[in-house]
């Protein structure tokens, strides 16, 4: 009896220090470690578990040349870790260390890594640029051909610049109207197709086929009903459910499954073989019938440009009532604005107020040619600059091909606009293709 005793305070003993003892982490990956200057650069960071108190943030936020740009809550994985990205951007040239940051979970301080960012400034080689020298006359008929091509590729160049200059910030509505964006249920259909091809209840990954289903159902959740489904445990995601004036097609053999997915992840639970399809084709019917309630509930929720905005602002929108584009949303991070001027017919300004992010993002999207062109008529307005930026055209052309292999080879777009563009009308509109 003594000896019994013995052994069961021993188990219970190392079932607590090994309880006590779990180690705890915390890491973070920075998505680039060289950027130009205004670029948003992204911090991923991932933990077992949410830190006690937020340290990260205001330890990030004392770095006087650092600024926060956006900050996403944490998210629960289905690697069963927590994660949330951080969004920031340096706006002055040089080289800089992120140092340690402390971070505290339970009793446990865990340091992260130092990260290296080297910042440089946009080129603009406006002041480099030199006239074209004069055709040499010759009288060695073989060479005309060579002059004749160059003139005409020369003159094509122009033209082509003359075209795109002209057109500028300029774009027509029909080719960039807002995408729809895949809604919540189509999301979660097409996963259930991508989870159905890949067979893994069939060679025997049943825990890692019941993971993925419970997520796509609580993604569901998260976006097309607006409620905190991954970062929930089964039993909250019931208490928050019950607390909305919500009705759900299926609610109660939902929660059996997600009950169920529980118990096979942390519990072992063996199911029998036919009760895999069964779930996946209940989580199918589960989506599609209440794909209704998901689009009432985005449609009553939709941020548009005059809700995000307000109505001074909103105004200057080609349609004030279309929803802002997430990643908008996501790096508004204050309320200070900022003049962006868009260009059309060559050389027309067209000023606007927007939120200083947005104006940021803008002009990290723009091509070298647009930042040519806007630098030139931002500093010689009028006539001035309609002269000198067609005095530049040859020049400007003559280097264009040498630009085009450039951005090719570094990724870059020479010809690319900013985010925002002009309606025919001389309101904005958001061009999709570059945001």
């Amino acid at each position: 009896m003594i000896l019994r005793l013995v052994h069961f305070f021993f188990v219970i003993g190392f079932l607590f220090d090994s309880e006590l003892y779990a180690q705890n982490t915390f890491s973070q990956t920075i998505d680039s470690n060289h950027i130009v200057i205004g670029d948003p650069i992204q911090i991923t960071q991932s933990c077992s578990k949410i830190p006690t108190t937020e340290e990260v943030i205001p330890q990030l936020k004392s770095l006087e040349w650092l600024q926060i740009l956006s900050n996403s809550e944490w998210i629960l994985t289905p690697k069963q870790n927590y994660e949330r990205k951080i969004i920031f951007s340096v706006y002055d040239s040089g080289q800089y260390i992120i140092p340690e940051l402390n971070v505290k979970i339970d009793s446990q301080i865990i340091s992260t890594d130092s990260m290296f960012i080297r910042v440089f400034l946009p080129i603009d080689s406006t002041n480099n640029l030199y006239p074209i020298k004069s055709i040499l006359e010759t009288k060695k008929s073989s060479k005309l051909i060579y002059i004749v091509i160059g003139s005409i590729l020369l003159l094509s160049l122009i033209v082509f610049l003359l075209i795109v200059l002209f057109r500028a910030d300029r774009i027509k509505i029909r080719p960039i109207h807002y995408l729809s964006q895949e809604s919540p249920e189509e999301k979660a259909i097409r996963l259930l197709k991508e989870l159905n091809e890949k067979n893994l209840h069939q060679q025997g990954f049943v825990q890692e086929y019941y993971d993925e289903l419970s997520f796509i159902l609580r993604s569901f959740f998260n976006e097309g009903l607006n409620l905190p489904a991954l970062e929930s445990s089964t039993s909250d995601l019931l208490k928050i459910l019950e607390s909305k004036p919500i009705s759900l097609k299926g609610q109660t053999k939902l929660f059996q499954f997600l009950n169920l997915s529980d118990l096979i992840k942390f519990a072992n639970k063996n199911i029998e073989v036919e009760q895999h399809r069964n779930w996946f084709n209940f989580a199918e019917e589960f989506i599609q019938s209440n794909k209704q309630l998901s689009n009432e509930i985005l449609l009553y929720n939709k941020v548009d440009f005059s809700k995000f905005l307000g109505k001074e602002i909103s105004e200057q929108f080609e349609n004030p009532s279309e929803s802002v584009p997430l990643k908008l949303i996501e790096i508004k991070a204050s309320e200070l604005t900022e003049e962006i001027l868009l260009i059309s017919n060559f050389v027309k300004r067209n000023s606007f107020v927007l939120p200083s992010d947005w104006v940021n993002l803008h002009k990290s999207k723009m091509g070298q040619l647009s930042i040519w062109q806007l630098n030139i008529l931002s500093k010689y307005k009028g006539i001035q600059g309609s002269i000198l930026l067609l005095f530049l055209l040859p020049v400007i052309a003559g280097f264009l091909p040498f630009m085009l292999v450039i951005g090719l080879f570094n990724k870059e777009n020479v010809l690319q606009r900013g985010v925002f563009s002009l309606s025919k009308n001389n309101k904005l509109v958001i061009n999709n293709i570059n945001l």
